[in-house]
């Protein structure tokens, strides 16, 4: 008994230094990529809705310019925020990071409910799929509520079990050898706690507890806890009666931005494919599907080892009870809008592709006493076992391992890099600008990026409104505000500018001058850049430097102005040139900005779009715009700033430099 008892606890604690190494792994992988990724559109209400006050947070609502509306979810992942930026900071990191702390927490509880299902060895397995499990880690990088809602709904799933295995414990089969420390009352107690949670989480949590409710009536009828019963369900609704305000009105209203109906099959499609490989694969690639197609047979074989009925039937609707009730309120208007809508089941499926593994595995290196007797009549077997175990190991750990892959190396899965495009805009703003985004959904994200007060913000339509009511004066009053205006293009959701009249305006009556486009997953990101005035002018304007240039094939240069202070100090150098009107410059040919020092030293080269581009018709002066960007480490000083035309798509040039201005920099530039 003794040498026993030694045994057990060896096993004991080399399980537990396995799991620890396993949390670690788990925490590497979720640390590597959480400040990598810019934020996306609704990672950008999180600093919004969050920084509110606690009463403002728990009504629900956010406000948008001149517009109030509800938020999609509940408050609790926000009041969690709320009190953790005040300690951990308000950069992306510190927003990002209880999502990532809540994901580690679901590895350990991994453990344990594998355990309690079968065995120790199926909690690590489950473990170790949890912690390398590409949609989990996906989730764990975002400033949203994703991971709070699996560890808390993998938490009641805990308790439920637990409380289930106080009425078949007598019954027990392989597995269930330790009885349960409290009762059943006890258990349901601290169900309807996390499950309340999960519920002020995410609403989708609604149909879990609803499939799950049948097993506590099932199992509190079978007890004789009827009195228990009804309290309980007294209770429940009593919790759910705040939501009610949030939930019902919704549930009758029409399309919801975003929102469109998705077909079942496609919805099941989803369980298979996301739940094991995340977000970051082409998933109509063969050897993907090839592999997405392997796991559900390795689930499912999971499913068929996980007798008796009652826990096949426990974990398919840990599985599906989101997935079937989203499918059923879909007939009533769109519920589904991606898989992190219904990733509360997805625990389960990794789970169930864990005990699949642990059934083949067995099947192919065990032989019972009987089966040793007759070894020559199960080679056959054991090599089917044998093939279908290192299969499902390579798929098991080799798919995540390639979605992974792409989710640290290849910017084709990259998230919606609206910080880049941010901060390329400051970098090239100059003094008198505005950032006009047609959604206005986006400020948010943008104020929480945004480090140059002094470019102005807005959005056209302005939020709640149409465009069609109110953004032609606006733009017009922008146009005779602003020398530029960048336009982020991404149109609202909600279909405020369904026609594009925003854009269309901006083309017609402004001149596009610049045209950028960045790293996206799930949108295009996009800003244009828009110079406003006169296309043509009859005379330089009062505050320009005449100049008298000219190159063969070119119209006259005849002068420049400066839209910039001296000494400068922002990041880019903004400037109109103005030209006679003829002749027309060939398609080919571009001009090369070049900013030269004092002792004759080139710092900086620019090249421009072809000089036709936007050329006017009409008498008079053609006035163009041009930007030079300045570089970090840019010393302070005066530079020459010349211009030299070439021939675009070659290094062929069409004459030499010409001097335009003399130009001083500060050197302390803004946004670099």
């Amino acid at each position: 008994m003794r040498a026993g008892g030694q045994w057990r606890n060896t096993r004991y604690l080399l399980f537990l230094s396995v799991l620890l190494l396993i949390i670690m792994l788990g925490f590497s992988l979720r640390l590597i990529n959480s400040e990598a990724f810019s934020f996306w559109t609704d990672e950008g209400l999180t600093p919004l809705r969050s920084g509110y006050s606690v009463s403002e947070i728990l009504s629900n609502r956010i406000i948008i310019q001149d517009g109030v509306t509800k938020d999609t979810h509940p408050p609790l992942f926000y009041l969690l925020v709320h009190f953790s930026r005040q300690f951990f900071g308000e950069t992306d990191f510190a927003f990002r990071y209880p999502s990532l702390l809540l994901g580690i927490l679901t590895i350990p509880l991994a453990y344990q409910l594998g355990r309690r299902l079968y065995r120790r060895r199926l909690g690590l397995l489950f473990s170790l799929l949890m912690t390398i499990n590409p949609l989990q880690i996906w989730y764990a990088n975002e400033a949203r509520q994703y991971t709070l809602l699996v560890l808390l709904t993998m938490g009641a799933t805990y308790l439920l079990w637990r409380a289930m295995q106080v009425e078949i414990e007598e019954q027990a089969q392989e597995g269930f050898s330790n009885l349960s420390s409290l009762t059943i009352p006890q258990y349901l107690v601290l169900y309807v706690l996390l499950a309340s949670l999960a519920l002020y989480t995410h609403y989708s949590t609604f149909f879990l507890i609803a499939g799950q409710g049948l097993f506590w009536l099932w199992l509190l009828w079978r007890k004789g806890y009827k009195k228990l019963l009804v309290g309980t369900a007294v209770a429940a609704i009593l919790l759910a009666i705040p939501l009610i305000p949030f939930t019902v009105p919704r549930f009758f209203k029409g399309y919801e931005a975003n929102f469109y109906y998705v077909q079942p099959h496609i919805m099941l499609q989803d369980v298979y494919r996301f739940f094991a490989l995340g977000r970051s694969v082409d998933y109509l690639s063969l050897p993907i599907t090839l592999i997405t197609l392997a796991g559900l047979g390795l689930a499912l074989l999971g499913l068929y080892a996980a007798k008796p009925n009652l826990r096949r039937l426990f974990l398919l609707v840990y599985l599906l009870a989101v997935v079937f009730g989203l499918m059923a309120g879909s007939f009533i208007k769109p519920m589904y809008q991606g898989v992190r809508h219904i990733m509360i089941g997805s625990p389960a499926y990794l789970l169930l592709t864990a005990w699949g593994l642990i059934w083949s595995g067995r099947h192919a290196f065990t032989l019972s006493p009987r089966q040793l007797k007759v070894t020559r009549r199960v080679t056959l077997s054991k090599a089917i076992w044998s093939t279908v175990f290192i299969v499902g190991l390579l798929v098991a750990i080799g798919g995540p391992i390639i979605s992974l892959n792409n989710y640290f190396a290849r910017d084709q899965f990259i998230k919606d890099d609206y910080r880049a495009m941010i901060r390329f805009i400051e970098a090239n703003a100059g003094e008198n600008d505005i950032i006009v985004y047609n959604n206005a959904i986006l400020l948010p994200l943008h104020q929480h990026y945004q480090t140059r007060n002094d470019v102005a913000l807005t959005a056209s339509p302005v939020y709640p409104y149409s465009a069609k009511d109110v953004s032609i004066p606006q733009l017009e009053e922008l146009a005779q505000t602003y020398d530029r205006i960048w336009f982020v293009t991404e149109p609202p959701a909600d279909k405020r500018d369904e026609e594009g009249v925003v854009e269309s305006w901006l083309d017609e009556h402004l001149t596009r001058v610049g045209e950028y486009t960045f790293s996206s997953a799930t949108s295009i990101v996009r800003t244009q850049t828009y110079v406003t005035g006169p296309k043509i002018v009859e005379n330089l304007p009062e505050n320009g430097r005449p100049l008298n240039i000219t190159w063969s094939n070119l119209p006259p240069l005849t002068g420049i102005t400066l839209n910039f202070a001296q000494p400068v100090t922002q990041p880019a150098l903004w400037f109109d040139l103005f030209w006679e009107n003829q002749p027309v410059p060939a398609e080919n040919i571009a001009l090369r900005f070049t900013l030269q020092g004092a002792d004759g030293r080139t710092w900086w080269a620019q090249q421009e779009l072809p000089l036709s581009n936007g050329w006017p018709e009409g008498k008079g002066l053609v006035r163009q715009s041009y930007r030079l960007p300045l570089p970090p480490g840019t010393p302070p000083g005066r530079y020459t700033l010349l211009a030299q035309p070439f021939t675009a798509g070659s290094d062929g040039a069409l004459g030499s430099p010409q001097p335009l201005t003399e130009v001083e920099l500060a050197g302390n530039f803004q946004n670099v």
